[in-house]
């Protein structure tokens, strides 16, 4: 594959070029980390005209804070994530996850808005052009078929992202630059069940995201279900958040939110709904966890690592077991990552 390559210095250089790279008729396509890209141009998924390349552009990585929000930087690296004091202190279950992506090489190439705008996956999509054309088109290549589901009439790829259902879980809001307008919107609403793909407008270059603080009253935890601790991508996964009373007995609001089961990630609107206002005990956990497995039920997709039945079994597990460690007060339970170097403490 034969492409232009380009390294602008400023967000308003780069969003130019997608601009004019859109005047011509041309695909262009935003590089970060390039663990998801790199991998789909060299088996020509796609072909595009010219790359643009983000890592010269200043003030898209780093992690601060204010005395309400963590910033994030898009272009901050998941390992840099995953070793920093104040997303522990303010968002532990995306802490957790931050450590969960992939491997350590991956983690220390990747980035946390990459993880976010990452292609969705299928095993026949995300293949070489020689197997491609040893089978017929499916729907994502223009045709009439679905190779994982013969029964489907869409394209059923599945966003496979470790970081998305936790912040979902903990309210972040993410800012997006793009040739027509500047936006800051809520996660969530990039992304619905039943698509597989980012609701960002064309061309929009994603530049940090905001993480509100909580109270000391605030419980939130992240699981993940895969063939394997490294390396795979989540079977399914859930990030979970419960704000409680004083007391630390009633469920004042609730977060959960499914991910890699749906083609897009899944917000359990019954199953917060549910929770609100109640005591956490034993009858209500068991009637969450079962709500939240009939909820996705209807969106999930078929995938041909493990049974769908299987990983909605799974969604009930993880609900059950988030939601019994918040009981027990054992919340932390998934703060497994390893500890602070003496370089990263002021993260």
């Amino acid at each position: 594959m034969i492409f232009s390559y380009k390294e602008p210095s400023t967000l308003e250089e780069a969003v130019s070029l997608m601009r004019e790279a859109a005047e011509k008729k041309q695909k262009a396509v935003y590089l970060a980390g390039g663990t998801d890209l790199f991998p789909l141009l060299k088996r020509n998924v796609f072909d595009v005209d010219t790359v643009i390349n983000l890592k010269s552009i200043q003030g898209l990585d780093g992690i601060t804070e204010d005395e309400d929000w963590v910033y994030i930087g898009a272009m901050t690296l998941l390992h840099d994530v995953s070793r920093s004091p104040k997303v522990k202190k303010w968002a532990p279950a995306v802490y957790a996850a931050s450590d969960k992506v992939a491997s350590p090489g991956i983690r220390n190439m990747g980035s946390i808005g990459g993880n976010l705008l990452q292609t969705a996956r299928c095993p026949f999509y995300n293949q070489s052009n020689d197997f491609r054309r040893g089978v017929e088109p499916c729907y994502a290549r223009g045709g009439h078929v679905c190779h994982k589901d013969d029964k489907s009439q869409k394209c059923i790829r599945i966003i496979m992202s470790d970081m998305i259902p936790p912040l979902i879980a903990s309210d972040a809001e993410v800012h997006l630059l793009g040739p027509d307008c500047e936006r800051t919107v809520k996660l969530a609403s990039l992304y619905k069940p039943s698509s597989f793909a980012a609701l960002t407008k064309k061309g929009e270059i994603l530049t940090k995201i905001m993480i509100p603080k909580k109270s000391v009253e605030h419980r939130e935890c992240y699981e993940r279900m895969a063939a394997r601790k490294t390396i795979d991508y989540p079977a399914a996964n859930a990030g979970i958040a419960l704000d409680l009373d004083a007391n630390q007995k009633t469920c004042l609001s609730a977060r959960v939110v499914i991910g890699s089961v749906a083609p897009g990630p899944f917000v359990c609107e019954k199953t917060e709904k549910l929770l609100e206002g109640k005591e956490l005990d034993t009858a209500l956990i068991e009637s969450a966890a079962e709500t939240a497995e009939n909820e996705i039920a209807q969106y999930a997709a078929e995938s041909l690592e493990f049974p769908t039945w299987y990983r909605l079994e799974m969604v009930r597990k993880m609900v059950r077991d988030i939601l019994t460690a918040f009981k027990a007060d054992e919340y932390t339970m998934e703060f497994t990552n390893p500890p602070l170097a003496e370089n990263e403490k002021g993260a």
